[in-house]
Order: C-alpha cells, then sequence, then structure tokens
C-alpha cells in the first residue's frame, strides 16, 4: 500500500510537474510574448517621447510666430491709424488746393476779360489816335495848300499894290513937283 500510495503520490507528483512544466512552458512563452511587449512598449513610449518633444517645439516655434504676429500686428495697427490721419490730412490739403486752384482760375479767367477788354479799349484809342493823325496831316496837308494858296494871293496882292504904287508914283510925282 505505501508502494501503491508512494505511487499515486509519484503520478501525482509527475502531473504536477508536468502540469508545472506546461505551465512554464506557457508563462516562458507568455515571458517571452511579454518581453517582446514590454520592447514594443518601450519602442513605442520612445517614439512619443521624440513626438513629445518634437510638438512642443512645434508649439513653441508656433507660440512664438504667433507672439511676433501680434507685435507686428500691433506695428501695424499703430501705423495704419497713423496712415489714416495721415491720408485723412492729405485729403483736406488737396481740398484746398483743388479751391485754391478753382479761385485761381477763376482770377486768371477775370484778369483774361480785363486784359481782353484794355487790349479792345487800347486797340480803339489806336484807332482813334491813327485817324486823329491822319486828319491831322490831312489839315496840315489843306493847312499847307491854304498858305501856299495865302502867299500866292499875298503876293499877287502885294505885286498889285507894287504896279499900283508905280503908276501912282508915276503921276505922284507930276503932282509933288507943281
Amino acid at each position: 500500500q505505501d508502494l501503491a500510495t508512494a505511487r499515486r503520490d509519484v503520478e501525482s507528483k509527475t502531473a504536477l510537474v508536468t502540469q508545472a512544466g506546461e505551465q512554464t512552458s506557457r508563462l516562458q512563452a507568455a515571458g517571452k510574448s511579454a518581453a517582446a511587449d514590454l520592447q514594443k512598449e518601450r519602442e513605442r513610449s520612445a517614439r512619443l517621447e521624440q513626438d513629445l518633444a518634437a510638438a512642443r517645439r512645434d508649439v513653441e516655434s508656433k507660440t512664438a510666430l504667433v507672439t511676433k504676429a501680434a507685435e507686428d500686428l500691433s506695428r501695424l495697427t499703430s501705423a495704419g491709424k497713423s496712415g489714416l490721419a495721415d491720408l485723412q490730412k492729405e485729403r483736406e490739403r488737396s481740398e484746398r488746393l483743388e479751391q485754391d486752384l478753382a479761385a485761381a482760375r477763376r482770377e486768371s479767367e477775370a484778369q483774361t476779360a480785363r486784359a481782353a477788354k484794355a487790349s479792345q479799349e487800347v486797340l480803339q484809342q489806336k484807332q482813334i489816335v491813327e485817324a486823329g493823325a491822319a486828319e491831322l496831316r490831312q489839315l496840315r496837308a489843306e493847312s499847307a495848300d491854304v498858305k501856299a494858296q495865302n502867299l500866292f494871293l499875298s503876293r499877287s496882292a502885294i505885286q498889285a499894290y507894287e504896279a499900283q504904287g508905280r503908276k501912282g508914283l508915276g503921276a505922284a510925282p507930276d503932282v509933288l513937283t507943281t
């Protein structure tokens, strides 16, 4: 009986050892599988750490870009406001210049009209002066003719008086001598 018990005990222990061996094989296989999984997880973790570091660098870079863009926007906004103020001043200046130009054109047109009127008056005065000069020349010519006629008549009259005087003197000595 001890033998049978010992055999049963050995069989039972052999079965247990066999089971333990199978379980050990399964555990070793599971361990190998777990080691492979662990290696995969470690590699995945390393990749994730690298991705996280890259993402952090990207976020920092984009944060710097956003900050720079905000500063640029602020500068552009200030410049835009300044530009709008300058534009408004330039528009006002242009309006004043347009008004001044219109006034200058009106003044120029008025001066042109006055100059044309003065030119017309000068032309009329010139015509009057030329007509007066022509009339004066005519009168001088007529006066010269009249003077020439008067001179001729005066000479004729003088000659007639002289002739008459000579006739009278010829008879007068007779009268004087008597």
